[in-house]
């Protein structure tokens, strides 16, 4: 017969278990994947927006170089963030796949831009202006995919 402290152990390692092995262990599904590719793909439409706002302020003079190094640093880590967990995600099946071949270059292409919009900013402000409309386009093909996948 098990006694309270034989339960406790029993448990603890059934919960060890589930929070370690089990994902694992457990395949990804198409579900997974898509919302994990909608997240990522959120954050990034987040991020390429916030910049172009910033890019365009700093453009007109209306914000502090601290403040806009501090937006380009933090878009980076969270780009890259978003790019790290779809790396990490398994591809399941066809479908995740195609979805797979859309996300990767969008993410990609957030994180050039986001550094190229940096570049330009240091090298020539008047320039700005095409990289508030790069990093434009790019969020809108970051919306339509959200709106398909979600």
């Amino acid at each position: 017969m098990i006694g309270r402290p034989g339960w406790i152990a029993l448990s603890g390692a059934v919960v060890a278990f589930a929070a370690f092995v089990a994902p694992v262990v457990i395949p990804t599904s198409f579900d997974d994947y898509r919302k994990t590719a909608v997240q990522a793909a959120q954050d990034a439409l987040g991020q390429v927006r916030t910049v172009a706002l910033v890019v365009e302020a700093a453009r007109d003079g209306r914000t502090l170089k601290p403040y806009v190094s501090q937006v380009f640093w933090q878009s980076r880590e969270a780009l890259g963030t978003a790019q790290k967990e779809m790396a990490a995600e398994e591809v399941p099946d066809a479908r995740a796949k195609s979805v797979e071949a859309q996300i990767v270059p969008l993410l990609a292409a957030s994180i050039r831009q986001v550094n190229a919009a940096e570049i330009t900013l240091d090298d020539d402000v008047t320039a700005a202006g095409t990289a508030v409309r790069e990093l434009t386009d790019l969020g809108d093909q970051l919306a339509v995919f959200v709106g398909r996948y979600r």
